[in-house]
């Protein structure tokens, strides 16, 4: 056994160990930035810095992460030497890289606001030649990575290759970068060949949607149908509905949902890969996206949950047989919305064609196109009932967007691309499965590849936004009771 002290604390370990993994075993606090656990530590930035005290009386300041306990070694935490040390070295990783929000909290964690010199590195992603790379590179992998010159020349090199002709496939170093460099900053082409695929299949998503806008487009004006009302046909949109088709089934029974089975493999998709429905294939979503502000600019972000508290309001209007909540489904909208403009374009006159009809049609979609003044598809993020359905089950998805909260830099690039505001930049940058559309416009400026769409149990923890809590399902109770009181009081006294 190892005898020692920390902070006055008298400890035992039974095998020599770093001094840092003896304060952590512990429930000391030490802060680090180089230290990464499956990585040789060798003391670079000198954060974790302690005063030691040998058994011979020799006092040093000493990096805890590559300095081994001894018996009778004396280790202080917090001296006034101590919180010195770490305010310069904090300063120093300030200077290099004062954009990089990791760095700025660590220095502000330690007392240190503002840079200590100039430097030319700057940006978010600027190399601070911590040299992590260097060591994954040399334990993980080949071991070509190195710094090559000298003070104001020393550079990240890949010697005996040239990115711009050369593919560089072996990506091991970069989820160790703190600050994303070696994809943003350096010019090696490390990452390029992953970044490259995943905006290909962005692209492909692109396509995609356009394609099932355009088929959709023809599905709507092909129809017949330009309401909701039993007495019409059922549009070939609605059969793959499953909002819908759930409304009909609590409303008229099983008979008249027959129609609607189709839409039965939209719920096993979203209950295999997540809310594909509103990010691949949703004509309405695809109209609405194409404009607006991303990201999120309405404080409160609870009002996501109004989709699901109007889906849950249109089940039980739907077991007394009101059905109007229908009006509001996307894929109705965006049928009576291109019913009118076909009945426009080609001046045709389909029944009762007047200015109230093209209002009753084409109103309601203007009115979300207004909305996107304030949010990016704001109807699809708060309002959309399906969007809220399918947002339930994506919940117990096997497919989820996962973060490596180790490897992100906290950069916020993932937040900006982010076409439905989904991604929480005040929670570590995580989104609600409910939420998350799985359209990967995220994945491709990751600086530090974080970023992971996988597949895994659908009952596994992961960090959810914008679940009920329990006070939050009383009010939401509430509420739908409310509404439908409201509207069994207006049904009585002006008819259905």
């Amino acid at each position: 056994m190892i005898n020692l002290t920390i902070d006055k604390k008298p400890l035992q370990v039974d095998k020599p160990v770093m001094i840092l993994t003896a304060a952590r075993e512990n429930g000391f606090e030490i802060p680090t930035f180089c230290d990464v656990g499956d990585l040789t530590p060798d003391g670079s930035c000198r954060v974790c810095v302690v005063e030691v005290t040998y058994p011979d009386g020799t006092r040093k300041i000493q990096p805890a992460c590559d300095t081994p306990v001894c018996d009778g070694m004396r280790v202080r935490t917090a001296t006034a030497a101590v919180r010195n040390a770490r305010k310069q070295a904090a300063g120093i990783l300030l200077s290099l890289a004062p954009d990089q929000p990791k760095i700025r909290r660590l220095a502000e964690s330690l007392g240190v606001n503002e840079p200590i010199f100039k430097s030319n590195r700057i940006g978010p992603g600027a190399c601070i030649h911590c040299g992590i790379c260097v060591r994954a590179c040399a334990e993980k992998s080949s071991g070509i990575l190195r710094f090559s010159g000298t003070g104001g020349d020393r550079r990240l090199t890949l010697p005996g290759i040239d990115p711009k002709r050369e593919k560089r496939e072996c990506e091991v170093c970069i989820p160790y970068c703190p600050t994303g460099a070696l994809k943003r900053d350096l010019g090696l082409g490390i990452g390029a060949e992953k970044a490259a695929r995943q905006r290909l299949r962005n692209r492909l998503r692109t396509l995609t949607r356009w394609l099932f806008l355009v088929l959709s487009g023809f599905a709507a004006v092909s129809t017949a149908t330009s309401d909701l009302s039993p007495s019409h046909g059922i549009s070939i949109l609605a059969r793959v509905n499953p909002f819908e088709g759930l409304v009909i089934l609590l409303a008229h029974g099983p008979n008249r949902a027959l129609p609607y089975l189709p839409a039965l493999a939209v719920v096993l998709t979203t209950l295999i890969l997540g809310r594909v429905w509103c990010g691949w294939i949703c004509p309405t979503g695809t109209l609405l996206t194409l404009f607006g502000k991303k990201g999120r600019r309405i404080r409160y972000q609870g009002l996501r949950r109004a989709k699901t508290i109007l889906f849950l309001s249109a089940l039980i209007f739907a077991l007394v047989k009101l059905t109007f909540f229908l009006y509001a489904d996307p894929l109705a909208l965006f049928t009576r919305f291109s019913a009118a403009i076909r009945a426009l374009t080609l001046n045709r006159q389909p029944p009762a064609i007047d200015g109230e009809s093209i209002l009753r049609l084409a109103l309601p979609f203007a009115a979300l196109f207004l909305l996107n003044g304030i949010e990016r598809g704001f109807y699809c993020r708060y309002l959309c009932p399906l969007g809220g359905f399918l947002g339930l089950i994506s919940k117990f998805a096997f497919l989820k967007r996962v973060v490596d909260r180790h490897g992100c830099v906290q950069c916020g690039e993932c937040g900006k691309s982010c076409p439905t505001g989904a991604i929480a930049d005040d929670r570590n940058y995580i989104s609600d499965p409910g939420e998350c559309v799985q359209c990967g416009a995220c994945q491709p400026d990751c600086p530090a590849d974080a970023i992971r769409f996988e597949f895994g149990s659908p009952f596994r923890r992961v960090p959810i936004e914008f679940d009920f809590g329990r006070f939050e399902w009383i009010g939401a109770a509430a509420l739908v009771t409310l509404i439908t009181l409201a509207a069994l009081i207006v049904t009585a006294l002006f008819g259905r």
